[in-house]
């Protein structure tokens, strides 16, 4: 028998959309909330929730970015996985003051990292962002992968 993880459906800020696998900590979460809940799905839809812009395989983190789930579903295999700090769609949107969604999605992270969370969180909240500060996240992450790329030839 295959193993289930619970796994969400994300948008960048930039209208991309990825799937993700939600972390071990919220697979325990989940399943218990969909033994009690028909609409275990609801949860977690129109969530804000950490990503990584590219696997974690080096040494250094890799850009954190904030991104909204579309959809929940379950899978069969493992693959690239959210962060766990997430912030439930009723909660961000009662919010009026963005540092304090801000305190809780920082986390641990670099400064760096904690730049490009606020910037995404002022656009969930705004529609608007700086522009500049997510170049920079595409450029640090295609930096990272090209790492990743020099490690494994190693």
């Amino acid at each position: 028998m295959n193993k289930t993880y619970y796994a969400v459906k994300v948008q960048r800020v930039d209208g991309k959309t990825f799937n993700f696998r939600l972390p071990r900590d919220l697979q325990k979460a989940m399943s218990d909330y969909r033994k009690e809940s028909d609409d275990w799905k609801s949860i977690l839809k129109g969530a804000l929730i950490n990503i990584e812009m590219a696997p974690h395989r080096t040494e250094v983190q890799p850009p954190i970015t904030v991104a909204m789930v579309r959809g929940v579903f379950i899978v069969d295999k493992k693959f690239m996985s959210t962060r766990s700090q997430f912030i439930s769609n009723d909660n961000w949107k009662n919010v009026d003051n963005v540092h304090q969604l801000y305190k809780y999605m920082r986390h641990d992270y670099s400064f760096v990292n904690r730049c490009e969370i606020i910037n995404d969180i002022k656009y969930w909240k705004t529609g608007r962002f700086n522009k500049l500060i997510w170049l920079f996240t595409l450029s640090r992450t295609k930096i990272h992968y090209r790492e990743i790329k020099r490690t494994r030839r190693k």
